[in-house]
């Protein structure tokens, strides 16, 4: 069985390649970066892609575009008919299909908490809306995982912005900070797929941690190890939001930061998979890479 990863050059992309100890075909629109070594690599857009040289493969699909400012229109073409060309190549080649989605697909409003898998959709931005309309292209044939905000040495858009705001003891509260705010290790994200790829079951899972914490509980941990003040003045969401009303990335933040989200991840769980990164000592990684 062929294991092909879409997206390959991407951060999970690349995070589930030095995690996977096997041959793995790896398929991306841009160069395969110098650290990827014993990867077969096929330089594709997904839009264009071509599986019939393969036999029955097993395509994991982390290729998307995750940008909370761009357009409509690339974010469709990509996280849709992106995920629909390469859903098609898939079943004429008789295989399979892990599909990396988000939990953005709840949105942040009106949740019941903890949020479970049957939990109704109803994306509050762009981004989760595609990922909405890619999962229905796949449903009932392929193996959807939700992952919450990933972080890792990979992912640290925004993160290195807290940090910084943190270490100039500038950061303030969102709201009361009593919110929860979900986050994942990339490596238990990749324990996810890896787990999948041992024991195929078609269905919709969470990948969330066993524990989630507060914002303040969040930024206490980052305040205590670089050695400042912990963040205790409270700034109004709705003025927050006004003031970073033209920039969508930053009013993402905003709403990541500010929203409670709960997430079960029981149904994972019962399957054999556990979080092995300890969110302290992860927070603490990166503060490191953010340092060096």
């Amino acid at each position: 069985m062929d294991i092909i990863i879409t997206g390959a050059a991407g951060n999970l992309g690349q995070t589930l390649i030095t995690k996977l100890d096997r041959k793995i075909v790896g398929i991306d629109k841009k160069n395969c970066p110098k650290n990827i070594k014993g990867v077969e690599w096929v330089k594709s857009d997904i839009n264009n892609i071509d599986l019939s040289v393969y036999n029955k493969p097993l395509v994991i699909h982390t290729a998307a575009l995750v940008d909370y400012s761009a357009k409509y229109s690339d974010l469709f073409q990509i996280n849709v008919l992106g995920v629909k060309s390469v859903f098609e190549q898939v079943e004429k080649a008789g295989g399979k299909m892990i599909f990396i989605s988000s939990t953005a697909v709840y949105g942040k409003k009106n949740l019941v908490l903890p949020v479970k898998e049957e939990h109704s959709r109803n994306p509050t931005d762009n981004y989760g809306l595609t990922k909405m309309y890619a999962e229905d292209i796949v449903r009932d044939k392929s193996v959807i995982l939700r992952p919450c905000p990933i972080y890792g040495p990979r992912f640290t858009k925004g993160y290195f912005k807290i940090f910084e705001s943190i270490k100039k003891e500038k950061m303030v509260l969102l709201g009361n900070g009593e919110n929860y705010v979900p986050v994942i290790n990339s490596m238990d994200v990749a324990n996810a797929i890896e787990l999948f790829i041992k024991k195929y079951k078609i269905g919709v899972y969470n990948v969330s941690p066993d524990k989630t914490l507060t914002q303040k509980q969040l930024f206490n941990i980052c305040a205590e190890y670089l050695k400042v003040k912990k963040p205790e003045k409270k700034f109004p969401v709705w003025l927050a939001k006004i003031r970073y009303i033209f920039n969508k990335d930053m009013n993402e933040y905003v709403d990541m930061l500010s929203s409670n989200r709960l997430y079960s991840n029981k149904k994972l769980k019962d399957l054999g998979w556990k979080e092995k990164t300890n969110i302290e000592n992860g927070i603490k990684k990166m503060i490191d890479i953010w340092r060096g």
